[in-house]
């Protein structure tokens, strides 16, 4: 099954962060983002952020 969903708010700069039985989370900047346990990774939202292509941004904060 799905261990964990991350929620990208572009408009927003924030990601929420969804595992089974649990509350969800909210992320921003440097703050670094879980991850599911077998991936050994450090990422924040900035960095995520910054992966996404620029075109997609501006037609997301356009249609708000």
């Amino acid at each position: 099954g799905t261990q964990m969903v991350w929620l990208i708010d572009l408009n927003n700069r924030l990601t929420f962060v969804f595992t089974p039985h649990q509350t969800p989370q909210e992320f921003g900047g440097q703050s670094p983002l879980p991850t599911p346990a077998p991936l050994n990774l450090t990422l924040t939202v900035d960095q995520i952020l910054r992966w996404i292509p620029r075109k997609i941004n501006l037609a997301s904060s356009q249609s708000s």
